[in-house]
């Protein structure tokens, strides 16, 4: 057996002759299928996340890496749309056909409110082969496999909600601690969840809360690569498959966009780096119509680079007004014709934390808007898709998303708590006490 690794430059293949069995598995996170489902002007990039992932299944194919753990947001929501449930059924089918195993934990976008099961859960119902891991519990046991004789003990711990997060979250690791303990073979935690030494915010758990005795931490939530150890055994996080925001360009230029195949096979797991061809992408900043000519040249110059194949983005990251935009509009125009993909923003350019959207007159950052207001990213996500949904003129998936939007009973509830409360109107005769109303 051959296994193909590419290295950080991504130009250099190494080839690892496997003389012994190897027992392998293939760790992914934040796959976000169905990302833009309900944009239709996006609806080519949600065919790279798409082919991102089939990419990754027939590599894992390839190497016959019989375990493949997606450690949380498979789905970019939680109620994925029906076209998105059949493009990962039949992406699949062949790798568990084959005796595959897929195994899952929720994440914060695949997660519905309180009252319903997680779609991981739900897949894991209709497919055979395919795991959800719950929360850890001591009276459960882990998810145990054999590999090329090796037990494998697998732990989950999705992500965890609610006004004592963290606290439930260590309590879940305090299982896993106890566990472990008395386990044999190799033990993986599968979790889906923010550290705070890598966050950039600073939130989530401190890696001294993590249980020691686990040999592999596969890690979902940061869309950067990271492969530290930690205690016994490895702590990682593979990243997005496809560069998801304009923050990850910068990464995935110097380490690459895939997932990680990791040799359990000996005392320490062995993580390698398995990069995927995703479709390329630049940031360019302008704030006067003097650099309107240097910018040009960039541009075009960054676009030649692909003659051939997909098309490549290009983000612009604009701090002038309209009279910019008015100005750079016959580039853009050019730019298009030349097979570039254009992503305007008018924030400020070092503001990189939400995605540009497509080139298009008046656009303004809705996310930061609603969010604003709302006050939670999902729940701002949501009303934004709803938006976007019932002004399309597209069939769409709308009442699901509204479905979405109320099921989260458990941030209304908050929500009318702190929120001011608005005075009451007479109209029509009837008495409205708005949100509350709606609410029911």
């Amino acid at each position: 057996m051959f296994l193909y690794f590419f290295s950080e430059s991504q130009s250099e293949v190494f080839i690892l002759n496997a003389v012994s069995p190897l027992v392998l598995i293939a760790h992914a996170a934040d796959t976000h299928l169905g990302r833009w489902s309900t944009k239709p002007e996006r609806e080519e990039r949600d065919r790279d996340i798409e082919d991102a992932f089939k990419q990754m299944i027939d590599l894992i194919m390839m190497e016959h890496v019989k375990i493949l753990i997606i450690a949380g947001d498979l789905f970019d929501r939680p109620r994925p749309s029906n076209s998105t449930l059949l493009f990962f059924r039949d992406s699949v089918r062949e790798f568990l056909e084959r005796g595959g195993k897929i195994i899952l934990v929720n994440g914060e976008h695949d997660t519905p409110g309180v009252a319903e099961v997680p779609s991981t859960f739900l897949v894991s119902k209709y497919l055979n082969n395919v795991y959800h891991l719950k929360h850890f519990f001591l009276k459960d046991g882990p998810l145990s496999m054999e590999e090329d004789g090796k037990r494998l003990n697998f732990y989950g711990m999705g992500v965890v909600r609610g006004p004592k997060a963290i606290e439930h979250g260590k309590n879940i690791m305090k299982e896993i601690q106890s566990a472990v303990k008395n386990s044999s073979g190799k033990n993986v935690m599968v979790s889906h969840a923010s550290v705070k030494e890598y966050f950039f915010k600073g939130e989530g758990y401190e890696l001294e809360s993590f249980p020691s005795g686990v040999h592999y931490y596969a890690m979902g939530h940061l869309h950067f690569r990271i492969i530290d150890d930690l205690k016994d055994g490895v702590i990682a996080y593979p990243g997005s498959l496809e560069i998801l925001t304009i923050d990850e360009i910068e990464e995935w230029k110097r380490k690459g966009k895939g997932f990680y195949i990791v040799d359990m096979s000996a005392d320490e797991p062995v993580v390698h780096q398995a990069n995927l061809d995703v479709r390329p992408q630049e940031i360019f900043e302008i704030s006067s119509e003097d650099e309107i000519l240097g910018l040009s040249k960039e541009v075009e110059s960054f676009i030649s680079q692909f003659s051939s194949g997909r098309r490549p983005i290009v983000n612009i990251a604009m701090r002038g007004g309209d009279s910019l935009r008015r100005a750079l509009q016959p580039r853009i125009e050019r730019w298009q014709k030349a097979g570039a993909i254009i992503s305007i923003s008018f924030k400020r350019a070092e503001d990189s934390s939400l995605e540009f959207g497509p080139a298009k007159s008046g656009e303004w950052d809705e996310m930061k808007i609603v969010k604003s207001v709302v006050g939670e990213e999902q729940i701002a996500k949501l009303i934004i898709d709803l938006k976007n949904c019932l002004s399309s003129p597209e069939e769409s998936n709308c009442e699901e998303i509204a479905r979405e939007i109320t099921a989260r009973k458990d941030y209304w509830e908050k929500a009318l708590k702190e929120w001011p409360k608005q005075k009451s109107i007479v109209k029509g005769g009837e008495k409205r006490q708005g949100l509350s109303k709606f609410m029911g």
